[in-house]
Order: structure tokens, then sequence, then C-alpha cells
């Protein structure tokens, strides 16, 4: 019922007739008051956060991934009829 409804409005809107422009509207433009605070220098460059956010990244993921990736892969063996995994005695 959905598509129906969307395809009644997709082609009703790509069929139908094209309304007269209504005009154009312009807002005034005014002098600034004064000049942008010295804080929003640190703000309008991107290059600080960039670092941050990478230094942050690495520092919250590095012990997970390395505890991911030093754990080795696989399942341990088991036997069907138990769901104990087992375990291999080293002599």
């Amino acid at each position: 019922m959905a598509f129906v409804i969307y395809l009644a409005v997709l082609f009703s809107t790509l069929l139908g007739k094209a309304e007269t422009s209504a005009g154009v509207l312009s807002f005034p433009t005014a002098e600034s008051l004064h000049e942008e605070a010295l804080e929003t220098d640190l703000v309008a460059r991107l290059r600080p956060w960039l670092v941050v956010a990478v230094i942050l990244i690495i520092v919250s993921y590095w012990v997970p991934l390395r505890q991911a990736l030093g754990t080795p892969q696989g399942a341990p063996p088991y036997n069907p009829d138990n769901p104990v995994p087992v375990v291999k005695v080293k002599n």
C-alpha cells in the first residue's frame, strides 16, 4: 500500500504542471558590529581537533585491539556429545 502511494506521489510530481515562480526574496545585509574573538581561531582550524580525535581513538582502542589480535584464532576442540571443550594436557 505504501509503495502504491509512493508511486502516485512520484508520478504526480514528475508529470505534474510546473508552477510559476513566486519571485526572488532578498534579505538586507549589515556590517559586523565587532571583530570575531580570538577563541574562534582555534575552532576554525580543523587540524588540531583531528589530531586530538585520532589520538583519543588510538588510546581508547589500543588495549582491546591488542587483546583481540593477540589471542589464538579458532574455537577450541570439543566432543559432539559434550559441550565442554576438550582440554589437552601438556606433559
